[in-house]
């Protein structure tokens, strides 16, 4: 099944936000850990954030799945 262009714009605005999420904050933190031997409190508390807005991103993406699973 092909998939809408409004799907197509969401999963490429997915895939956008990941890769800005990973560069801009995954990669230096993983740098300071290594660094550092260790994670600060704060930087905890992001990751968990990020956490919370990347598993919004893969319930969607596990829905949009599910949702052309059906129309096949």
């Amino acid at each position: 099944m092909k998939l809408t262009t409004k799907i197509q714009t969401e999963i490429k605005t997915i895939e956008t936000r990941f890769h800005i999420i990973r560069q801009e904050h995954v990669v230096p933190i993983t740098k300071k850990v290594q660094i550092l031997g260790g994670i600060s409190y704060e930087d905890q508390k992001f990751i968990d954030s990020i956490s919370e807005e990347l598993t919004v991103y893969k319930v969607r993406l596990e829905n949009i799945l599910c949702q052309t699973d059906q129309k096949e």
